[in-house]
């Protein structure tokens, strides 16, 4: 469960600008973390959008690079850079070295604090759990109903209707037991007659 960096992005009131990795921005972001380390790598777990105004950033395209490419290894969703702080625009070798990687990178404007965005990714994922017990609270009554009257067939086609999914049952042998929708069956092998000579006896 995250938060969609296109769903980010859409907030007009944050005002975030893509400037890098907009093919990406399928990405779900996990957590909004503010760190200023130059290899924050170690403190991160992945799914993160980071936050930074650029404090210790050398603006060239060896430091940039070395920067993205940390974060794409630890695999961070997005880069939210400050401007108007340390750097009055985004490095231009920044940019490239997102782009390069297709790393998303927004530019967060002054007026828009770390703490607006923080705050905004965190409503939604809260948003987004008690999304998930209320549909868990609606399928609990369906699921039983089917349990009572259909048996395994009746909940597998309960749960995978109620989440919109497919869903398999396999036995300890992993043998499909149910499935929805049904799993087809392995086409048969083709029949293939056994030729009988003359003499009435088959070939060895």
């Amino acid at each position: 469960m995250g938060v969609a960096l296109a769903w980010l992005v859409r907030r007009q009131d944050l005002r975030l600008k893509v400037l890098a990795g907009r093919s990406s921005l399928d990405r779900e972001v996990v957590w909004a973390h503010s760190i200023e380390l130059t290899d924050p790598a170690p403190w991160l777990n992945g799914g993160e959008l980071v936050l930074t105004t650029g404090l210790r950033l050398v603006p060239d395209s060896g430091a940039c690079e070395d920067y993205v490419g940390r974060l794409a290894k630890a695999g961070v969703a997005a880069v939210g850079f400050g401007v108007g702080l340390t750097h009055e625009t985004v490095p231009e070798a920044l940019v490239d070295a997102a782009d390069g990687v297709g790393l998303p990178l927004l530019e967060v404007p002054l007026p828009t604090p770390f703490l607006a965005v923080t705050k905004a990714v965190m409503e939604r994922l809260a948003e987004q759990q008690y999304e998930g017990v209320v549909q868990a609270s609606r399928i609990q009554p369906r699921m039983t109903r089917a349990a009572l009257r259909g048996g395994a067939q009746a909940v597998v086609r309960e749960l995978a209707v109620s989440t919109g999914t497919s869903v398999v049952l396999l036995d300890p042998e992993s043998k499909v037991r149910a499935a929805h929708p049904p799993v087809p069956e392995p086409p048969r092998p083709p029949w293939s007659p056994t030729l009988v000579p003359p003499s009435g006896r088959r070939p060895r």
